[in-house]
């Protein structure tokens, strides 16, 4: 499958995780931006980052997509 099929069914699937509140976790939040960010929704992706960052200990990682406004493995 193409990566771009693959991260619109990521997006879609935590979508519905990211709706039930009981499932929302940091780790889950900047994943989901991670997938915005790989759609080009980047806007969007540093505001699940920074939510992200608000919801737990933010990582160096983290906080480095959040400064830099862009996707790092």
């Amino acid at each position: 499958f193409p990566v771009t099929i693959l991260n619109t069914e990521a997006k879609e699937w935590n979508m519905k995780e990211m709706n039930e509140e009981r499932n929302k976790s940091a780790t889950k939040v900047e994943h989901y931006g991670d997938i915005l960010f790989m759609l080009n929704a980047s806007d969007e992706a540093l505001r699940y980052w920074k939510e992200a960052a608000k919801l737990g200990e933010p990582s160096e990682l983290l906080k480095r997509k959040i400064q830099d406004k862009k996707y790092y493995e």
